[in-house]
């Protein structure tokens, strides 16, 4: 049976229920960025966020957020962050880049906050699923190509690497519906159909930090999950090729083959050949990026050189080793966070990070089993796909700062709760066999008194 476990659950306010609805609204506006395309001037997802928010301290949420230790890892995250400005090599683009992060990061608050229990996590999940098949129906739609590459013309995910990353993220959730058995199989096959198209909006970004982040998604995938499912991803990943090879552009293959080797010269076009350099060059360029986010960290292994602050760093080191500057950024969010605010900002990221992954793994592992809770170790699973997908990318993409960690960490965060108070209400119930037996034992008669024998004087 694939049912929701049954929980203890909290009476809702009125003020809760606004709350939560809020919440619901936000993060479909916020990954779909369908309002920001529309109706850019009036700032709706800004509105929306700031009444999210406040519903989210007024209910208490903050006390919820921080009381976990994901929430004090992502807090002392945070400090540091504004630790290391006074030491930034210029202050005022570092106190841009923490304004940019306070509304980023908070997502966890709002999450965590306003997230009562595991039905609430499943219907946050639905609005972040919705909100990328939403973004790639518009993609597909609306995009342009530059250079070969699928993207949008402005907004927060102009980026194809942002873009691709978002898409990404998306993908378990569909898999976590196509997958439900307690659903009629028409909804099973639209979601399994809106997550091949979110894929192949994925593909025509050309990002490869998505391709790999999908290969190795996939491989844990195949690790872990049953055999039907197996079968279900083995055939999706089939018809995605199929579909690859047929849609994508020559120039486009031949960029994700530079993940390996170059492509065939000699049967591009000259604008297909110049597309494969500027591949093959962002390549080189990026481990130069590694190599100076690197020395960068060793120089200033305590504060960084101040948050945002990496072109500027790189400035000042290829100058003085005689070299030309990129003006890029570090393009690995690990090195991101140690360049720019020194150790102990990436062992709280990592910190983060890892327990998000913990969390999902033992729920995973610990309900699997179960056929009464089969849901909630799925949808663990799915949220753990999706942190994967995200560990991998963010070795190629500067997001430290963006809000896809803290989303996935408020949800780790939700379902921890929910198996908490799985586990709670199991220890309060009896246990089924033993109740079975002893209503089935028949009560022991009562033991006759026993009778004195009179003695005669």
């Amino acid at each position: 049976m694939n049912a929701i476990p049954n929980e203890i659950r909290e009476k809702r306010t009125v003020t809760a229920r606004v709350g939560f609805f809020l919440l619901f609204l936000y993060l479909l506006m916020t990954f779909s960025r369908t309002i920001e395309q529309i109706l850019p001037p009036f700032h709706l997802t800004a509105i929306l966020y700031g009444l999210t928010l406040v519903f989210a301290v007024i209910t208490g949420g903050l006390a919820r957020a921080f009381s976990h230790r994901i929430g004090k890892y992502l807090a002392a995250f945070c400090v540091w962050l504004i630790v290391a400005v006074p030491f930034s090599m210029w202050k005022g683009g570092s106190v841009a880049t923490l304004a940019d992060a306070a509304r980023t990061i908070p997502v966890f608050l709002l999450i965590v906050g306003l997230v009562r229990d595991f039905a609430d996590t499943r219907r946050a999940i639905h609005a972040l699923a919705f909100a990328t098949l939403l973004l790639s129906i518009y993609t597909f739609f609306h995009g342009e190509v530059v250079d070969g590459r699928l993207e949008l013309t402005y907004g927060k995910f102009a980026n194809p690497n942002d873009l691709a990353q978002v898409l990404l993220m998306g993908l378990p959730f569909w898999w976590l519906t196509a997958a439900d058995t307690s659903i009629d199989k028409i909804r099973r096959i639209a979601a399994a159909a809106a997550g091949i198209l979110s894929l192949g909006v994925m593909a025509r970004t050309g990002s490869r930090a998505a391709l790999l982040a999908t290969a190795v998604t996939m491989l844990v995938f195949l690790f872990k999950a049953s055999n039907r499912s197996r079968l279900i991803m083995a055939a999706g990943a089939v018809i995605g090729l199929i579909i690859a090879a047929i849609a994508l552009p020559d120039d486009l293959r031949a960029r994700y083959f530079t993940l390996f080797e170059a492509g065939d010269e000699q049967q591009m076009s000259e604008q297909e050949q110049t597309r494969l350099d500027m591949a093959i060059g962002s390549a080189y360029a990026r481990a130069h990026l590694l190599e100076a986010s690197i020395n960068l960290t060793i120089t200033h292994p305590i504060f960084g050189v101040g948050p945002g602050m990496f072109q500027v760093g790189e400035q000042d080191l290829a100058t003085s080793m005689g070299e030309r500057p990129s003006w890029h950024e570090s393009h690995n969010s690990y090195t991101q966070v140690s360049s720019e605010a020194g150790l102990p900002a990436l062992f709280f990221y990592m910190a983060v990070l890892v327990l998000s992954l913990k969390i999902t793994f033992g729920i995973y592992r610990r309900y699997r089993a179960r056929p009464d809770c089969r849901l909630l170790a799925n949808t663990a699973f799915a949220v753990q796909l999706s942190l994967i997908s995200y560990a991998v990318a963010t070795f190629f993409v500067s997001v430290a700062y963006d809000l896809f960690l803290p989303c996935l960490a408020g949800l780790s965060v939700c379902l921890d709760r929910a198996a908490a108070a799985q586990e709670n209400r199991k220890l309060r119930e009896p246990a089924p066999a033993a109740a079975a037996a002893s209503a089935a034992r028949p009560a022991a008669p009562k033991p006759e008194p026993r009778r004195r024998r009179l003695v005669s004087p």
